[in-house]
């Protein structure tokens, strides 16, 4: 199997060595993690706070294929927070979640950073040594609370339901947090 390391052990200079594999180590890891085919993300059920996926779908992580089957995703786990007194949150706070799987068929979660426009939204850093399976946008109505693990995914309430985005790239290589 080709590795980053095997690549760089024909560099006599270690230091030199070591710089190039720590330069270009995310690079490898987003490389040989993804899914392979959209996870078609959508809401558990009415009034759910789970979403799911629809229809299986593969990944390759770390060299290992992976199945992920169709079927409730884990709970979403933290807060978006309007606040009212905010005078940046003039259409409520926007934020994303993001689901992961690693090479065991373990799936997690995490939360982005909130903002108070879709623009302003930073996503999670991708967890190394596991695929990215998508994310959903969400966007609370003016001063509300979602509650992740709680709160309905289509509550009217408390979300502005139309701004709502299940989001499952076909391929897990794209990463908001890569930056240049």
């Amino acid at each position: 199997m080709e590795t980053l390391e095997r690549n760089t052990n024909m560099i006599s200079d270690r230091i030199t060595a070591n710089a190039i594999i720590n330069a270009v180590k995310g690079l490898y890891d987003r490389t040989s993690c993804q899914t392979l085919g959209a996870a078609t993300l959508a809401i558990s059920a009415a009034s759910s706070p789970l979403a799911k996926i629809s229809a299986a779908c593969l990944a390759a992580v770390q060299g290992k294929m992976i199945q992920i089957a169709a079927g409730n995703l884990p709970a979403l786990v933290g807060s978006i927070n309007a606040n009212a007194a905010n005078p940046w949150y003039t259409s409520g706070a926007w934020n994303v979640y993001s689901w992961f799987i690693d090479k065991y068929g373990n799936i997690t979660t995490l939360m982005g950073y909130e903002a108070g426009t879709v623009g302003g939204v930073i996503f999670p850093k991708i967890p190394e040594k596991q695929a990215w399976i998508g994310f959903v946008l969400l966007n609370t109505q003016g001063s509300q609370t979602f509650v992740g693990g709680t709160t309905a995914l289509d509550s009217a309430t408390v979300l502005t339901t139309a701004n709502t985005q299940y989001i499952s790239p076909p391929c897990s290589c794209f990463d908001p947090t890569a930056l240049f």
